[in-house]
């Protein structure tokens, strides 16, 4: 124990915030130390477990409601002016005795200093990480420490500083994962280049960590998402050990989110964990990043620049959480709160002028590459290709065609058979990749166009092939047509390699709109009534 008396509450104040009492259960005996330990007294009150030598700490992570301010206080003892202890709250230096000297107080010691420390700190997630740090050969200690937040207003499950409650309302809970105090799973993660354990820093259960999550390592998922436009992602980031100015990275459908670098001296003044090497630290970053995202699925994967073994410079994490803004009803894909804001609808809708439509009367011809894996063509053959396989994959997704297989003068084409019929629909999600100048890809059924889009080099993100920005659109169409037969066409006006420029498609959907409905209304209400008149005639 690092002392006897240690209170962890959320504490009222005289400001007008709502607050909430942690849940203290066991968390004074979970509190982990290293040093020697050292009975002393305050004021002939306390009796305070202290600690003594360089490179001594304390840690504890302590579960929390959402929120946007933490409030910490503490009393810190130290003996003399020379003395330097720092306080952490997650990677933030919260406060140092180099910049904020103790004052004389009367303890057991004669030389004992201490300071009362009242902190108000930017703090956002679900959980944090409390860290006192010495660098002394005399003795230190600390006691009373309280911990109070300024939480998310009443019916919100995330939230920015400053949110008001209709504003922060918006957001959904998605997920959360390795939240878990004592120890943390892998919870359907997948792992490349690396090791599928746990491990244990200071008193902080990560997955990965020291001697398992290393060199060329990726930490992946693929998850469901509800329909939505925006992500909120938090999450707990361990570096460990002997980084060279190496970047951590969090990716989102490949695009990197979340950047940072780091060396063998960033981190905390004394060692966590890791290897044995004292001058190799840890740091315990806290990331919260919102990005603009839609789609039925979101590939995260966390992976660093490092070029040693996991034993010599390694990652861990832990704190998943993920929370997104929704579409509007009846909405799939969007970019925006409203239905305007729709790009596919729900339940196989048609958009049309701001609406999502129920047009009933279509019926599914075929449909192709709706999962997000396949390796069939389905029929459809490509021609003029410039790599084989033509599958492909872009986001953690395949694709038919692609960077590297379709360019100038490639194209992809399939023949269909269709029932007696007076309309098509045509639904598909295409992909522009790379450097596009001003050029088209053009859908055509019969040698007759109806779709076209331009492209130009700056379009979205870079998500796929090279280092040039990409894009890609959802189509629905509905369009006239009687043939028995119907080619479907699709092609482009590139005139670069696929290494420069390139295209693809997947969940292709077509469907069509039988006449023999058509027939058979007429059949139930035209005829009768012509049958009618004709009687009256006769009659007449």
């Amino acid at each position: 124990m690092i002392l006897i008396f240690v209170l962890i509450l959320i504490i009222a104040s005289t400001e007008q915030i709502s607050f909430e009492v942690l849940n203290n259960t066991n968390v004074i005996g979970d509190i982990y130390y290293n040093g020697q330990r050292k009975e002393f007294k305050c004021n002939g009150v306390s009796n305070i477990y202290g600690q003594i030598g360089n490179d001594s700490y304390a840690i504890q992570q302590f579960q929390m409601p959402q929120h946007t301010m933490l409030r910490l206080e503490v009393i810190l003892y130290g003996v003399d002016l020379n003395n330097q202890i720092d306080l952490y709250v997650d990677h933030d230096l919260a406060w140092s005795s180099k910049t904020s000297p103790m004052v004389s107080t009367q303890c057991g010691l004669s030389d004992m200093k201490m300071i009362q420390l009242k902190l108000d700190l930017s703090h956002s997630g679900s959980s944090g990480i409390v860290i006192f740090i010495a660098n002394t050969q005399e003795i230190w200690g600390f006691s009373d420490l309280k911990l109070s937040v300024q939480q998310c207003p009443k019916g919100c499950v995330t939230c920015e500083n400053e949110d008001t409650q209709e504003q922060c309302s918006l957001w959904e809970f998605g997920l959360n994962n390795w939240i878990q105090f004592q120890s943390v799973s892998f919870e359907g993660w997948s792992i490349f280049y690396g090791k599928d354990k746990t491990s244990i820093c200071g008193n902080i259960a990560l997955v990965g960590g020291y001697n398992n999550f290393g060199m060329n390592t990726i930490l992946y998922n693929m998850i469901a998402m509800k329909p939505h436009y925006k992500v909120r992602i938090q999450v707990l980031w361990a570096k460990i050990d002997s980084w060279d100015n190496e970047q951590g990275q969090m990716m989102v459908d490949g695009i990197i989110v979340w950047r940072k670098n780091y060396t063998n001296s960033n981190g905390y003044g004394s060692k966590i964990c890791g290897n044995s090497n004292q001058n190799y630290k840890t740091v315990f970053q806290r990331i919260d990043t919102i990005i603009d995202h839609t789609g039925n699925n979101m590939l995260i994967n966390f992976t660093s620049t490092l070029d040693q073994a996991s034993d010599d410079e390694s990652f861990g994490l832990r704190d998943l959480f993920i929370y997104y803004l929704p579409c509007a009803d009846r909405c799939k894909e969007c970019h925006g709160p409203t239905i305007s804001d729709c790009t596919k609808c729900s339940d196989n809708l048609f958009y049309d002028s701001g609406q999502c439509l129920n047009i009933s009367n279509f019926e599914i011809l075929q449909q192709n590459f709706n999962t997000i894996k396949f390796d069939d063509l389905s029929g459809w053959e490509v021609y003029q290709n410039q790599n084989s396989p033509v599958i492909t994959t872009c986001m953690g997704t395949n694709l038919i065609g692609g960077f590297g297989v379709i360019g100038s003068g490639g194209y992809i084409t399939k023949t269909f058979i269709v029932p007696p019929h007076t309309r098509l629909r045509l639904q598909v999600l295409i992909y522009k990749i790379d450097s596009w100048d001003n050029e088209k890809l053009i859908v055509e059924v019969d040698d007759a166009q109806v779709w076209t889009h331009v492209w130009s080099v700056d379009t979205d993100s870079n998500y796929c092939g090279q280092l040039w920005t990409d894009s890609k659109v959802y189509i629905d169409l509905i369009f006239e047509h009687t043939n028995e037969e119907a080619r479907i066409k699709f092609s482009s006006t590139l005139n670069q390699d696929s290494i420069d420029e390139s295209w693809g498609f997947r969940e292709f959907t077509l469907m069509y709109e039988s006449s023999v409905q058509i027939i058979e209304l007429m059949t139930t209400t035209i005829i009768p009534v012509v049958y009618v008149l004709l009687i009256i005639l006769i009659y007449l």
